[in-house]
């Protein structure tokens, strides 16, 4: 039998909501073997454990978050592709052309730009390639959305528009929306 790792005085988060948190766990090869308390814990790790204390640290379980954007992925064929855009000229470039190839569609639509590209987009760099027509360009991530001012007039976002629940309106220096509308802090 392989030797064992104790993980001591911890608050552990279960996942159980008969027993939501812990104080110990015991691993032995690839296998959690125990999760509860620290003397049972250390009991069944047996004397030869390597122990591991948590000093109340919190421990929460392994995140596997294999969702897909299906939906997302099949619109985002309709939009200017914008994954391999190297910087902000690129981006203006295939923007401007989505744009003149569908003159008819109500708003300029995008998917991909990296924030390496476009560290610090603003709602300008959009205005300068599509002045009168809403621009929405979604960030790669799917977290983050990109607009021009005719899309902030669109959705009727001013310097007093709060910032939205779990996310923010990114402003500049005289409070009125710069750039664009994160859904998740960066």
């Amino acid at each position: 039998m392989s030797r064992a790792t104790l993980y001591s005085h911890g608050r552990l988060v279960t996942g159980d909501p008969d027993r939501p948190t812990a104080e110990a766990l015991v691993v032995r090869g690839e296998r959690i073997e125990y999760v509860g308390d620290d003397a049972t814990a250390r009991a069944r790790a047996g004397t030869d454990a390597l122990e591991l204390d948590l000093a109340g640290r919190t421990v929460l379980p392994g995140f596997v978050d294999g969702h897909a954007h299906v939906v997302m992925a099949g619109e985002a064929q309709l939009k200017a592709h914008l994954t391999d855009a190297p910087d902000v000229a690129e981006i203006q470039r295939r923007v401007a052309a989505w744009a003149e190839a569908n003159p008819d569609a109500p708003r300029v639509l995008g998917r991909g730009w990296l924030f390496s590209a476009a560290p610090k987009p603003t709602r300008q760099m959009l205005d300068a390639v599509v002045p009168d027509r809403p621009v929405y360009l979604d960030a790669n991530d799917y977290h983050s959305v990109w607009v021009n001012s005719a899309a902030l007039a669109e959705l009727g976002v001013t310097r007093d528009t709060p910032d939205p629940a779990g996310g923010r309106i990114v402003r500049d220096a005289d409070g009125c929306a710069s750039l664009m509308w994160p859904r998740l802090e960066r």
